[in-house]
């Protein structure tokens, strides 16, 4: 028998605390502004875009949909972010269907999810966010905050 899938939350806790530092870079979401689109740039070449955009605000949280558009990927990418400011914490929380994602996935299931479905799509943000810190320049040409 296979043994039960048990998701491990301090690297969980660490992803989400590293995308709200690069979201705090890219996006500070306590600024007054909407939207913002970055365009990634790589040796004087056009690579990419990535565009976030305010959905809803609350007193802690902050819900973002992050566009993103590169050169390696199929297709552009999609995801609603929610920012939890008290917790200084950002999470993917919408799937591509629109449906609210689970911690975890019973496997094998009717979406074909895998067990650790939200923590890879984190972990994917995670990998956009570092691509837009490295490779960004700002709607006004001035080029986005290094990420240590």
């Amino acid at each position: 028998m296979k043994p039960r899938y048990v998701p491990d939350l301090q690297d969980a806790a660490a992803v989400t605390t590293a995308n709200f530092i690069k979201l705090q870079r890219l996006f500070p979401v306590s600024a007054q502004g909407q939207e913002k689109v970055i365009s990634l740039v790589q040796q004087d070449k056009v690579i990419g875009s990535a565009s976030f955009q305010v959905l809803e605000r609350f007193s802690y949280t902050t819900t973002l949909l992050f566009h993103y558009r590169c050169h390696v990927l199929l297709s552009p990418q999609e995801y609603h972010v929610r920012v939890y400011d008290d917790a200084c914490m950002a999470e993917v929380v919408l799937s591509e269907s629109g449906r609210q994602l689970s911690g975890v996935y019973p496997y094998p299931n009717q979406n074909m999810y895998h067990q650790d479905e939200k923590q890879q799509l984190n972990r994917m943000l995670s990998e956009a966010l570092s691509v837009c810190l490295s490779h960004g320049i700002g709607q006004i040409g001035c080029k986005v905050p290094k990420f240590m």
